[in-house]
């Protein structure tokens, strides 16, 4: 039948449309709210960087000028720079260090970083395989994000 709405069906569209009409306005008041506090917020975060120049050092320039004669833990977290300060540890300083924690960031567009660290290690480390651990937590599984340890016997 019409129903007490006139038309047929529940009479949902003319409620619907009123909706509609009323929350236009509002969507689009709420719209430009939005945009107007994200351009706010990222002219602030814009606007007051600062920049700062400072050196860039290798492990083994630290080695050098610290006169260290023994790396107990390396521990690396470096965003996607993990390779190069594996790099940055000289042959002759790799026997000092004892064990090696690292984040690893796996590129997904076909490098492989976390064997080309497991590698280094191997190789250039003369860290045993056996002993090179590279695990990825359950909360991370699936990302490109993987832990890596080393360890001399």
């Amino acid at each position: 039948g019409d129903g007490v709405h006139g038309g047929s069906g529940t009479g949902t569209s003319r409620r619907g449309g009123l909706v509609d009409a009323i929350l236009a306005p509002v969507r689009h008041v709420a719209r430009a709210v939005f945009q107007f506090v994200l351009g706010a917020v990222l002219k602030f975060m814009l606007g007051n960087k600062y920049e700062f120049e400072c050196p860039l050092v290798t492990v083994s320039d630290v080695v050098d000028s610290h006169e260290l004669d023994s790396i107990d833990l390396l521990k690396v977290d470096v965003e996607r720079s993990e390779l190069a300060v594996l790099k940055g540890v000289r042959r002759e300083h790799w026997a000092m260090v004892r064990q090696v924690a690292m984040e690893v960031h796996d590129s997904a567009g076909g490098t492989n970083e976390l064997e080309e660290c497991r590698r280094l290690l191997r190789d250039v480390g003369s860290f045993d395989e056996k002993r090179i651990v590279a695990e990825q937590p359950d909360d991370l599984e699936g990302s490109t994000l993987w832990n890596l340890y080393a360890s001399r016997a």
